[in-house]
């Protein structure tokens, strides 16, 4: 199955570590989005991919902006892919991509998967305090995330 994931990891780069680690692993395209770059000017043929992954860390309670965008630009080819999730939180506890799932759904994407692990979070005051989950992602998330990846 030909994957493309989907990424934004802007702040510690836990998301990017997830998506390194897969590249070392199992065999896909990827896609870097970034902040103030308008996704409508991506030259992407979506088309010849089975699998979309969107990959990224949470912002304010929410997956990247840019994830979203990707995901409203390009729904009528996302909604016959098997689309499917990858965060980092730091929060473990908080379903973080239940907002996002809900988005989608409107636009006629269904999600396949999910997968929400730790990641180092230094949102708002935690700064102050040097933030938490700083070992995050560890060896016990990429193992999980490959576990994941292989039961897709």
């Amino acid at each position: 199955m030909k994957t493309l994931i989907v990424y934004f990891s802007n702040h510690h780069l836990n998301t990017l570590k997830l998506v390194e680690f897969l590249d070392g692993e199992v065999e896909f395209d990827k896609l870097e989005l970034r902040e103030n770059r308008d996704v409508s000017e991506l030259e992407l043929d979506i088309d010849q991919y089975d699998r979309v992954i969107f990959a990224s860390g949470v912002y304010y309670g929410k997956l990247a902006k840019e994830i979203y965008d990707f995901a409203r630009l390009y729904k009528d080819s996302l909604a016959n892919k098997d689309v499917v999730t990858i965060a980092t939180a730091g929060l473990e506890s908080v379903d973080y991509i239940k907002d996002f799932e809900e988005e989608i759904s409107k636009l006629g994407i269904k999600l396949k998967g999910k997968f929400q692990c730790r990641g180092y979070c230094t949102y708002g005051p935690l700064k102050l305090i040097g933030g938490f989950s700083i070992s995050h992602p560890d060896k016990e998330d990429f193992d999980k995330l490959l576990e994941f990846y292989r039961n897709l």
